[in-house]
């Protein structure tokens, strides 16, 4: 299991949650990079955190 601790300069408010590919994907949620879990904690500018893992099982 990964685990990242993150901050961006960033408020909640600015963040485009109606189209969360542009905010999230390799900022906001991990990208996994060994096992089957990876977890990011990301403080926010304004005080907020945002949690976010990413699954996955990798054929042998």
């Amino acid at each position: 299991m990964d685990f990242l601790e993150a901050y961006a300069d960033v408020k909640l408010q600015d963040l485009n949650l109606y189209n969360p590919e542009e905010n999230i994907e390799g900022k906001l949620a991990p990208t996994r990079k060994q096992g089957v879990l990876s977890v990011q904690v990301t403080e926010l500018k304004c005080g907020g955190i945002v949690e976010a893992c990413t699954v996955g099982i990798s054929k042998i």
